[in-house]
């Protein structure tokens, strides 16, 4: 019997009587055969298709529940693994950055395969980073058999049993977030293609960049470590107990500068790091947030920027000191003898103390650096050269070509540079035969040249004008005059080390120009100015004339380093005595042609600008006077020991070596010294003894030019 018919007999049950019978009991059954009715079905179907919904909506409940945990287990299992690899990479780390070195193109924040704009740690741009300043090793930093990356010849070389002593290769590893990802990427200093020759060894660690990025410097991709970030916070704590937390160092509101924060993360010790990402998987948000606190293995104390070492004392011995803080640290002093083009370990120097025993005349190429390292990194000073205070002495030329001194009453051939850098000349010299053009008389050391020929007018016998060449390549190179006697004490320039950037002058008019030559191999300076430490204005070069006259403007200066008042500066150029103008008046502004001359212009002077010097009045003697509208007659001495006179005047007496003024004490040669000067359209000359006296001996009283005298001060 089936359901369908025990239903049946239920519903066609004979009613009960009052008296049990013990009759069996009848059914009347129905046809067993048929299906269901209308009314069965509706009542039945509903129930049915009931069941099967809930059914699956409970297998479908079950599946997202199921896909939905498992999403959640991925991302908690990402950001459990970044963190994990966050803090080895902090435990080997040096210490933590504000900001990565300048990347090499390819590897900087915007991803390009020529940008190099540095990460930050905290900015409103960029957001929160965490960047590590970290050695490079020749294996896995966690591997306890690596050793770190030396550069060569940093002091050692890499076979010296020193070599552990030497610099470390640093590189940054940076956390950062960008289209909601956290990367993780490896900076390094050097092209990689160029570690031979700069490394000891080859570093595990390898330069990594976005995936795609077609820089050629990238040997590997960025590692990517989590997806949907929402936030990655790190915060700094110090190594105090308890620790003290170090808000500012990882103040991104843009109100911290690099400089602030990394000050701030100098005591830091450890790092905490929070990192939440979120995920939609199967219609539901999953979110999961992590945190860790990273204890770097390092020394907290962060290296500070050393100061330029400044010299202490000076003369025969110069002392350098500086000073720098951190754990580890090692001291390196290095010298340069050529502006820093390049630089040389002083040897045993490792203390913040540099001492150099016998320093004279010290040249302006000579240069002083110190280098600190410790866990933090490299820091290197600025540099510092070495002049002295005061001049130990003179440096003798040493003569050639039958060259020699004048004879014990006047100064010996010689030459000095000053603590401003300008290399001076003095002496009479004579020479036994008749002098060649273009013979060398003598050569200065490197330090003590120009940049390009140099063409002075000096004083001849007798008492005419003559002309000496300095070159770049150090030689003093007699090209017009008497072997008789030849003064160089008009010979004055800046040296070629690189101290001052000489400001070339493009403000020529008239038709004058550089003179594009050259001469005996060597390239003529051209026409250029340096103001000095001092302030005072250092002409140099040679220019082709234009349309001649007096006077004519040649070039322009700045109104702010003009003279106060006209002066009046001897010259020489093509075997030819030839006067310039510096003029001051409205109209007149300009360096002047005086239409003397031909074919060149030299315009080799040093003078004041207006309010640069304290002068003071020279007493004019045997009836000179003063003729006004030009420069008075006056003196100064400047704090490196160069006495400058100057002073238009007339009307005086021209009895040869007759007294014009006299100069006090500290403001003489050592002995007597012959000047050529401009005077009245031709050359004249003046001496100054060691008493002091500006001695008359050639020119003319209808006015006479004392401007451009200079000379280096000894009694």
């Amino acid at each position: 019997m089936d359901y369908k018919e025990k239903i049946i007999m239920n519903i066609f049950k004979p009613k009960s009587t009052s008296s049990p019978s013990l009759q069996p009991t009848t059914y009347q059954l129905l046809p067993t055969n048929r299906g269901f009715t209308l009314v069965e079905m509706l009542i039945i179907a509903p129930i049915v298709i009931l069941v099967i919904g809930i059914f699956i909506s409970a297998i479908v409940s079950m599946t997202g529940s199921v896909l939905s945990s498992r999403g959640a287990n991925a991302l908690a299992y990402s950001i459990n693994d970044a963190m994990t690899r966050i803090d080895q990479d902090v435990k080997a780390s040096g210490g933590f950055l504000a900001n990565s070195f300048t990347p090499v193109a390819g590897q900087g924040y915007n991803d390009t395969s020529s940008d190099t704009t540095y990460f930050q740690n905290a900015s409103v741009a960029k957001g929160n980073m965490l960047i590590l300043n970290s050695y490079a090793s020749d294996q896995n930093p966690l591997n306890p058999t690596r050793n770190l990356i030396n550069l060569t010849s940093q002091p050692f070389g890499c076979s010296s049993p020193n070599v552990s002593q030497n610099q470390k290769l640093m590189t940054n590893i940076v956390y950062y977030v960008k289209n909601n990802t956290l990367w993780r990427r490896v900076l390094m200093p050097l092209n990689w293609n160029n570690y031979p020759g700069t490394v000891c060894a080859t570093p595990w660690q390898k330069p990594t960049c976005l995936a795609g990025n077609s820089a050629l410097f990238c040997a590997a991709n960025d590692q990517e470590l989590v997806d949907g970030v929402t936030a990655f916070t790190p915060t700094y704590w110090t190594g105090a107990n308890p620790p003290v937390a170090l808000p500012i160092a990882s103040d991104g509101s843009g109100a911290s500068s690099d400089v602030v924060r990394q000050n701030a993360m100098q005591t830091a010790a450890s790092v905490n790091i929070v990192i939440s990402a979120t995920k939609t998987l199967s219609g539901r948000t999953v979110t999961r947030t992590g945190s860790i606190r990273s204890l770097s293995n390092q020394a907290p104390t962060i290296l500070t920027q050393p100061t330029s070492p400044t010299v202490v004392s000076a003369g025969n011995t110069a002392t350098f000191t500086t000073a720098a803080s951190g754990a580890n640290m090692t001291i390196q002093w290095e010298i340069s003898q050529d502006n820093g083009s390049t630089w040389t370990t002083v040897s045993g120097a490792t203390s913040s103390t540099l001492s150099l025993a016998g320093v004279t005349n010290a040249m302006d190429g000579y240069m002083y650096h110190v280098i600190y390292t410790n866990s933090y990194g490299q820091v290197t000073s600025s540099p510092a050269r070495l002049t002295v205070t005061s001049v130990a002495g003179w440096n003798s030329l040493s003569y050639q070509n039958s060259w020699s001194d004048y004879n014990t009453g006047y100064n010996t051939g010689r030459y000095l540079k000053t603590t401003s850098g300008v290399v001076t000349l003095s002496g009479l010299i004579a020479r036994t035969g008749t002098p060649s053009v273009g013979e060398t008389i003598a050569i200065l050391p490197v330090g003590y040249r120009p940049s390009g020929t140099l063409i002075f007018g000096i004083a001849t016998n007798p008492n005419v004008s003559g002309r000496v060449d300095v070159m770049s390549d150090g030689r003093i190179v007699y090209i017009y005059g008497s072997g008789t006697w030849l003064s160089i004490e008009n010979i004055h320039f800046i040296a070629d080390t690189g101290r001052y950037t000489p400001t070339s002058i493009d403000t020529f008019m008239n038709g004058w120009s550089n003179y594009n030559s050259s001469y005996n191999g060597v390239g003529i300076a051209p026409a250029s100015y340096v103001v000095d430490n001092i302030g005072r204005v250092n002409l140099q070069g040679l220019v082709a004339p234009g349309t001649r006259g007096d006077p004519v403007r040649i070039f322009d200066l700045p109104s702010n380093l003009l003279p106060s008042q006209s002066m009046h500066v001897p010259e020489q150029c093509n075997n030819a005595f030839t006067g310039m103008g510096i003029d001051p008046r409205p109209g007149y502004s300009a360096i002047q042609d005086k239409s003397l001359g031909s074919a060149c212009f030299s315009i080799n002077t040093m003078y004041y600008p207006a309010g640069v010097g304290s002068w003071t009045a020279l007493t004019l003697q045997n009836s000179w006077v003063l003729d006004a509208g030009f420069s008075a007659p006056q003196y100064t001495k400047a704090a490196d020991g160069l006495v400058s006179v100057k002073g238009f005047i007339r009307n005086g007496s021209m009895t040869d070596d007759s007294i014009i003024a006299t100069l006090p004490a500290g403001y003489r040669p050592g002995l007597r010294a012959l000047f050529a000067t401009y005077t009245n359209g031709a050359v004249g000359r003046i001496d100054i003894d060691s008493s002091g006296n500006i001695r008359f001996r050639s020119g003319s009283n209808a006015w006479f030019s004392m401007d451009g005298t200079t000379f280096y001060a000894e009694l």
